[in-house]
């Protein structure tokens, strides 16, 4: 301990070893030295109290702050607005959103008057936290009661509300500090263009872009990156790319966050030429590969049947070092799937297993609608027994797919099982769902079942399309119920569905088995 030579003799040398502890950051030492205080009945002061919990905030320790402040209180001590300031801060630090408002509704019952400091931090814990409805709640106080919010309060609040999904919340933040003149500063414009992005307001998160960059605002990288997510929600690889050619541009060079927002622009836009050449690219730039990077080319490679070039793609990644985790290889296996290749997404399922890596609903989705367009139906059946073994819950999705394996192989009663367990885990159905189970019937000639069904989907949902119909009529033409068949032609004539040429060429061998001309 600092000055650990001789014993203070007296209040005010505690109080200049607490303050030299603090500017050393020693907060265990500190916390001795104000329990030999009261030890040697050298009664500890608000100052003695307030430099203890300064070393204590610095190290992020707020339960300890907390029961100073506490103890400050129980020994008749007027506590200071600091020290206030200090217990909301730490808190804040630690994440304790919770607990900051505790603080700042303490003060208030101790008649201090927070200061912005103390309102700011409260917000900034709000925001750390997700609790950004608490945050925009401590920032309307400041409005009525005062103290009169800043350029830092405005900016926490709306860092509070990026978290939230308001962005129509964020703009009426922003328009307030234009009319309070005050400036939004880099911070505060990052994340608001984030926060129009995460609402899928890309025009309006490219336009604050520009606003920023008008009033030369250090916002180029963490803003780009930002924006060029927003454009990447809205379906716009052009103007994503356009934002990372802009970045090599100007001074701030691309990072990873920036390559991976184009990437899965590029995905989502099918351009996988142009992901292979930002590949490449990141690659030149002395940039380390990246899983996320990587899954999104790897996927627009998938999408676009390019699945050779997907597989070299995830066989590149032992060469770097990379240990591919769970999300990337679901998107192999996806990729593998939308390719119809259920070889390459079995092995990819194997090779999962050999690495240890633990597969979840995705992954066995993806191999179970893999094994389904390959036409293997009992692999897909096999896959959803091994799913729940793993205790991995089965969704809507995974009996869709075991569903309609079921229906390409013919295996009617695997379907009508698999609907009944669906229903019994009160999952509900979607029309590709119903739509494969009354097409396992019609093959497997069970008209009843089918016709049942389809009154199901009349009365509860979902909704019939032009599929349902189809495949229903053409049950009812197997089992020879052509009056059936005719009905729902003019039933899905009453529900403005345009029959087409199938629906027509039921009908009609419908009537011809009956002997209908």
């Amino acid at each position: 301990m600092p000055g650990a030579g001789l014993a203070p003799r007296h209040a005010r040398e505690y109080t200049s070893l607490l303050a030299a502890l603090r500017r050393q950051h020693c907060w265990q030492e500190a916390v001795l030295v104000l329990g030999q205080m009261h030890q040697r009945t050298h009664e500890p002061n608000v100052i003695s109290y307030g430099a203890t919990l300064g070393v204590c905030e610095r190290g992020g320790h707020w339960m300890l702050v907390s029961r100073l402040l506490c103890d400050l209180r129980a020994r008749l001590l007027e506590a200071s607005v600091i020290a206030c300031n200090t217990a909301v801060s730490t808190c804040e630090k630690g994440r304790r959103w919770d607990q900051a408002l505790a603080s700042l509704r303490e003060m208030q019952w101790d008649a201090i008057h927070p200061d912005a400091v103390t309102c700011n931090a409260a917000i900034s814990a709000s925001e750390k936290c997700g609790f950004w409805a608490d945050g925009l709640q401590v920032l309307a106080v400041m409005k009525r009661w005062g103290p009169e919010p800043d350029v830092v309060s405005f900016g926490a609040a709306i860092c509070a509300m990026s978290r939230g999904k308001h962005p129509e919340r964020v703009m009426g933040l922003l328009e307030e500090m234009q009319e309070r003149e005050l400036h939004p500063g880099t911070v505060a414009y990052n994340a608001a263009i984030d926060a129009l992005g995460k609402g899928g307001l890309w025009p309006e998160a490219l336009e604050l872009l520009r606003a920023a960059r008008g009033m030369r605002l250090g916002t180029d990288r963490v803003a780009c990156n930002a924006a060029a997510s927003a454009c990447e929600r809205g379906g716009r690889w052009d103007l994503a790319l356009a934002l990372l050619q802009d970045l090599r541009a100007g001074k701030g060079l691309p990072d990873l966050v920036s390559y991976s927002a184009v990437a899965s622009a590029m995905e989502r836009g099918g351009q996988w030429v142009r992901s292979l050449v930002l590949l490449e690219e990141l690659v030149s730039a002395g940039l380390q590969m990246d899983l996320l990077v990587l899954g999104a080319v790897l996927s627009a490679c998938g999408k676009c049947s390019e699945w050779e070039r997907a597989l070299a793609l995830f066989a590149g990644l032992q060469p770097q070092r990379l240990l591919p985790d769970v999300i990337t290889f679901n998107r192999a296996i996806t990729a593998a799937e939308e390719s119809e290749q259920w070889t390459w997404a079995l092995n990819l399922l194997e090779e999962m297993k050999g690495l240890e890596v633990l597969p979840d609903d995705v992954t066995y989705n993806a191999a179970i609608s893999a094994c389904e367009k390959g036409r293997i139906w009992d692999r897909a059946l096999a896959l959803l027994k091994e799913m729940q073994h793993a205790r991995i819950l089965p969704d809507t999705i995974t009996f869709s797919a075991a569903i309609s394996a079921a229906e390409k192989g013919c295996q009617w009663p695997w379907a009508s099982l698999l609907l009944a367990r669906m229903l019994r885990r009160r999952l509900e159905p979607n029309a590709i769902t119903c739509n494969a189970a009354i097409s396992a019937f019609e093959k497997g000639r069970q008209w009843q079942q089918a016709l049942s069904l389809f009154c199901k989907m009349l009365h509860d949902g979902p909704a019939p399309d032009e599929i349902t119909f189809t495949a229903v009529m053409s049950a009812a033409a197997m089992g020879h119920q052509w009056s059936v068949s005719l009905c729902l032609l003019n039933e899905m004539q009453w529900g403005c569905f345009v029959p087409n040429l199938i629906t027509h060429s039921v009908a009609v061998d419908a009537c011809e088995v009956s002997g209908e001309h």
